[in-house]
C-alpha cells in the first residue's frame, strides 16, 4: 500500500474514517488535461452532522491532551508530510493546476507549521496569543476562531 493509496479512499469521505458518503460520489477531473482522476465522496447534511459530532469528541480529546502528546502527533504529521512529499506533490499539481514551484512551497509551509513554526511565506497568518507549555522555552498558539477540519488523504 502506498501513501495515497486510492483503494482506502477512493470515492469516500473521511469522518473518523473513510466510508461511502450518503451523497455518493462526484468526479475529480484534472484541470490541465480534463481527464478523470479519480472519484471522491460528496457528503450530504448527514455526512456533515456525523462529522461535525466527531470532529468535536476529537477536539475535547486533543484539548485534554498533554503538550508533549499533541507536540508528538504534529511531529509524525510533519516527518509524513516530508517523507512522501513527492507524492503528495504529484497529486498537488494534478488536482489543483499548481505548478511543481508552488506546491513545493505548500508542502514545505505544511512541514514547517506541523514542527510548530512559522512558515516564511506566511508572515502575520498565525494571529494567536501565545501560551506557556511544559516545555521550557515553548510556547503554544491559542485561537477561538475555527474554521473548520481538513483532511489530506493518506495513510498515517
Amino acid at each position: 500500500m502506498t501513501f495515497l493509496d486510492q483503494q482506502r479512499w477512493q470515492g469516500k469521505i473521511f469522518d473518523g474514517t473513510w466510508r461511502r458518503a450518503d451523497g455518493g460520489e462526484r468526479p475529480v477531473v484534472e484541470p490541465a488535461t480534463g481527464n478523470k482522476l479519480g472519484t471522491v465522496g460528496f457528503a450530504a447534511l448527514s455526512d456533515l452532522a456525523r462529522a461535525a459530532r466527531r470532529a468535536r469528541a476529537a477536539q475535547v480529546t486533543w484539548a485534554a491532551a498533554p503538550f508533549r502528546e499533541r507536540a508528538a502527533v504534529m511531529r509524525r504529521a510533519a516527518e509524513l508530510w516530508a517523507k512522501y512529499s513527492d507524492d503528495i506533490q504529484d497529486w498537488l499539481i494534478r488536482e489543483s493546476g499548481g505548478t511543481r514551484a508552488k506546491t513545493a512551497r505548500e508542502l514545505s509551509d505544511a512541514v514547517v507549521l506541523s514542527r510548530g513554526e512559522v512558515a516564511p511565506s506566511a508572515p502575520g497568518a498565525l494571529r494567536a496569543p501565545l501560551s506557556r507549555t511544559d516545555i521550557p522555552h515553548r510556547f503554544g498558539l491559542a485561537s477561538d476562531s475555527h474554521r473548520g477540519v481538513a483532511s489530506v488523504p493518506g495513510s498515517a
